[in-house]
């Protein structure tokens, strides 16, 4: 893959890791995952990682921040309160509660 010019690596990882690998094993241990974006130079490895992050529950997060460095407080706090929401509801979840509140919700939450 290339990803532009200013790619270090356009050959992929030095070490052999597929990123794709990396973010389903984040996903495995329950890591929700969140993206702040600067600018389009990741767009691309970003559509990657979302293809294999995301499913029925679990959704990668991108934020646009790009040159207004003070929203990444605003959205750090708010990618935060939203991966303990949504771990909390994955817990209910599985045991058979909460499933259906956490789809209604989640469209709430997403606009930024």
């Amino acid at each position: 893959h290339n990803y532009g010019e200013a790619e270090n690596h356009p050959e992929g990882d030095p070490r052999g890791r597929d990123p794709r690998q990396l973010v389903n094993s984040l996903k495995k241990k329950r890591v929700n995952l969140h993206f702040f974006r600067i600018s389009h130079e990741t767009d691309k490895m970003v559509g990657l990682l979302q293809k294999a992050y995301n499913d029925k529950d679990w959704v990668f997060h991108q934020h646009q921040i790009g040159d207004d460095t003070t929203l990444f407080a605003k959205l750090c706090i708010d990618s935060i309160t939203r991966s303990i929401s949504a771990d909390s509801v994955r817990r209910l979840g599985s045991q058979g509660v909460g499933r259906v509140a956490f789809r209604r919700r989640k469209k709430k939450v997403t606009s930024l």
